[in-house]
């Protein structure tokens, strides 16, 4: 999903078939225009990575005066934090990375900030850390059931006078934390 600031969201397609890979482009299009945020699955990391390195998107984002933020969601489990590290070395400061350490799927990151390799490449490249605040699962599956933004859900009726503070709780505390990294415009 492809969302430009502020919340006019496109879909826009990764693939491996050369036919459709180009339809990816609207991204950095877009870019000129207005910032860019690209919620993307972890699936599709290698898919992504080989769209930027075809298309030289770092040095032509330099040239064009457009930079690049990787905000790396993750779980605090092995395989999301291999991937994080995987991101980061291969991109070895050319992107900035953030990473968001998700307390919905986990609140005990003491394993995480023990690992030595995962502490030296956030002073090596710089990557600032967030949590990203738990979020409710009566108030998640609500609005995943609705189909409905968390804009509409915070007005909803239907979650109660509770529901919607709850939910205006955690979008605040979720917008405090993208305002700690000064990575936003």
């Amino acid at each position: 999903m492809l969302c430009h600031l502020f919340w006019l969201c496109r879909a826009a397609l990764f693939s491996e078939d050369e036919k459709k890979f180009y339809e990816a482009d609207r991204i950095f299009e877009l870019a000129f225009e207005k910032s860019v945020i690209v919620n993307l699955p972890a699936q599709v990391y290698p898919l992504v990575t080989k769209w930027m390195g075809r298309n030289n998107l770092i040095e032509l984002g330099k040239q064009s005066r457009i930079s690049f933020c990787k905000w790396f969601i993750c779980t605090g489990g092995y395989d999301s934090v291999q991937l994080f590290l995987k991101s980061v070395k291969h991109f070895d400061n050319k992107i900035a990375h953030v990473l968001v350490r998700n307390l919905g799927l986990e609140d005990d990151w003491s394993s995480v900030e023990e690992m030595e390799e995962v502490q030296n490449a956030i002073k090596k490249y710089e990557v600032k850390v967030i949590d990203f605040p738990k979020f409710y699962s009566r108030e998640r599956n609500a609005i995943d059931a609705q189909g409905i933004t968390f804009d509409l859900a915070r007005n909803s009726q239907e979650l109660g006078v509770l529901g919607r503070q709850r939910i205006k709780s955690f979008m605040l505390s979720a917008y405090e934390a993208f305002e700690t990294t000064g990575m936003l415009p």
